[in-house]
């Protein structure tokens, strides 16, 4: 991918560095480590160092896989970064945006747990090792072999700027290239905006499409701009909207809005436009030209993204004073995208199947109360995500505000319709 910035603000370098040698190489240790453990110890600050015995470790670990998961968040600045999470959340000043809030991406993130007055940090891929099937489910066991599929964070752009124009490699390009299990597919739900926002998706009908990789080319080999929005086709972006974007369609978030992006994999962003605009470092960000237009699926146009990617919301349940929707489903994309909409209280459950990932996107705040145990229970506020492993089963949300709420709710596809 050359020089620059990858996908969650690392340099390619440092991306490449950690993807391809320091995850296997740890992962292949951490689980040595786990079968031969006598002590847990978390060493994040030499003046604190904490000792737990592999009995009392091994307990918490069981306990956390049976409980909704919260994982402390992560904050990335971006050129394009915008300050609406960093006022939400009360971000330091210090940190000039926040383009990206991590909330459930599996092998950046830890847990924070609260055992009287320590505070003990787990990552979350460690509770994954001991815990993988009771957290994602056997079916899904069987088909990703330890790898967490989703992962959900934020985009903010309020304030901020546009988006690279970008693309992602399917899963054929991805394995071919990169030898990676699966394509990126990502997703984008509107939760904030300013009048005028936009989502850039697809290409406009009937362009000509050397006409646009010239100007491409152009723009990476000689800083040339050109009128962008001349190729990429855009939608008005409003709140509760949800984009689906498949690997291989062309797409960005504009600038002035707020969004959760809901993907599979990352680090695989092909930039095709970046308006000359200099990284954070102060020099001009890469352009992927070549791999991007062996990605594009051309035939990805504004009238086939308005009739396949831009889907109407769907009733799948409701019962008194609340509803479930199916907001997006597409063949190629291994998730669906779900909402439920409450006043005081709804039940759900992972059928011991397939976990959730739920997001208060509407709404001050809520508990989620596993029915079968109801002290295992979890206060989140508005804009939080948390996991719910499929060994919860049977789950209760109850409003704690005096608003409705709005629940985003993630899960895979699997071959029944039940959630």
């Amino acid at each position: 991918l050359g020089e620059g910035v990858a996908d969650a603000g690392l340099s390619v370098d440092a991306f490449k560095l950690a993807h391809y040698i320091y995850f296997p190489v740890f992962d292949k240790q951490r689980r040595y480590v786990l079968k031969h453990l006598d002590y847990y110890v978390e060493g994040d600050s030499i003046d604190e160092i904490k000792l737990i015995p592999r009995k009392y470790f091994m307990k918490i670990i069981h306990e956390l896989a049976r409980r909704p998961i919260r994982l402390k968040p992560i904050y990335i600045p971006s050129p394009w970064g915008g300050q609406w999470i960093k006022r939400l959340r009360r971000l330091p000043e210090k940190l000039i945006n926040c383009a990206w809030a991590f909330e459930a991406v599996a092998p950046e993130m830890s847990l924070i747990v609260k055992l009287k007055d320590i505070r003990l940090k787990i990552p979350f891929v460690t509770l994954l090792t001991c815990e993988y099937e009771n957290i994602v489910g056997r079916e899904i066991y069987r088909r990703f072999k330890g790898f967490f599929p989703i992962r959900v964070h934020y985009d903010d752009s309020f304030e901020g700027g546009n988006m690279a124009i970008q693309v992602h490699p399917d899963n054929k390009y991805i394995k071919e290239n990169f030898n990676e299990p699966i394509g990126q597919h990502e997703s984008y739900y509107i939760v904030h905006v300013k009048n005028g926002a936009k989502v850039f998706l697809g290409l406009r009908d009937g362009i000509d499409i050397e006409d646009f990789r010239q100007a491409v080319l152009r723009a990476e080999r000689y800083h040339e701009p050109f009128d962008y929005e001349k190729y990429i086709n855009s939608f008005k972006s409003e709140v509760g909207d949800l984009f689906l974007i498949p690997a291989g369609t062309v797409h960005a978030l504009g600038k002035d809005q707020v969004c959760v992006e809901i993907g599979t994999s990352y680090g695989y962003t092909f930039h095709i436009y970046d308006y000359l605009r200099p990284g954070l470092n102060g020099k001009l960000r890469p352009i992927h030209a070549e791999h991007a237009f062996k990605a594009i699926k051309f035939k990805r146009v504004a009238s086939w993204v308005s009739s396949n990617l831009r889907q109407k919301p769907k009733v799948l349940r409701r019962g008194r004073n609340w509803v479930e929707y199916l907001l997006g489903r597409f063949r190629e994309i291994p998730y669906e995208v779900r909402r439920l909409d409450f006043k005081e209280a709804v039940e759900d459950s992972t059928y011991g199947r397939r976990f959730h990932i739920l997001v208060l996107v509407e709404g001050k705040a809520l508990e989620i109360i596993v029915k079968r145990n109801p002290s295992r229970r979890m206060k989140i506020n508005f804009s939080e995500a948390v996991i719910i492993p499929v060994s919860v089963r049977r789950y209760i949300l109850r409003n704690l505000g005096d608003v409705p709420c709005k629940v985003l709710k993630v899960l895979l596809k699997g071959r029944s319709r039940r959630s």
